[in-house]
């Protein structure tokens, strides 16, 4: 900013010494009007010359600033459609997101649904198969017991008939003299030879 004040100063005195000089040149030669017509068309020149050069560095600089606020506002441009290319795919994946996330919740009920029908299938399979076991020792457990009641029922039959022949020996021997032991055996003879 102080640079151009300074070159704007500069220009100005050479404005005012330019008219001066053509000015103080007119009065002192007095000489035919044609030397004095070159020397203010040369001093008008020169302001002129000076007065453009004055206007290109403005006018220049103020261009130069506009294509400053140009190439922003095309970076600015660029910066916005970018974004904006970015936020149209950021939407785009998160669609993308929420559709898998939507399939993937679809497929945690199927997966959950089936893990509860093979359990209760496993269930089912279970129980009939304990249920079986459960029939087959019960069965096996009464083949048992009256296996063991058979041979206690055989046991204590045994066991009867031994103590009532032992009873029955011990009766007939106390009631049965030698004459019904003769008796008993003729007849059991006769019997057996009918």
């Amino acid at each position: 900013m102080k640079r151009n004040l300074c070159l704007l100063l500069l220009i100005f005195c050479c404005f005012s010494v330019t008219v001066a000089f053509a000015e103080e040149h007119q009065q002192s030669s007095g000489a035919a009007e044609h030397e004095e017509s070159i020397w203010l068309t040369v001093g008008r020149w020169v302001n002129f010359f000076a007065l453009a050069g004055i206007l290109y560095v403005f006018l220049a600089r103020s261009l130069r600033v506009q294509d400053k606020f140009k190439t922003e506002a095309e970076e600015i441009r660029k910066a916005v459609e970018g974004a904006r290319q970015a936020k149209e795919e950021a939407e785009k994946k998160l669609q993308e997101l929420d559709q898998r996330l939507a399939q993937m919740t679809e497929d945690a009920v199927r997966v959950k649904e089936q893990a509860a029908r093979e359990a209760e299938e496993e269930k089912r399979r279970i129980l009939d198969s304990a249920q079986k076991e459960a029939e087959r020792i019960v069965e096996m457990a009464n083949r048992e017991i009256d296996s063991e009641v058979r041979a206690a029922k055989q046991e204590l039959q045994k066991q009867v008939a031994d103590l009532a022949v032992s009873k029955g020996r011990k009766i007939i021997q106390n009631e049965i003299n030698d004459q019904d032991h003769v008796r008993l055996v003729d007849q059991y003879i006769d019997d057996f030879g009918k």
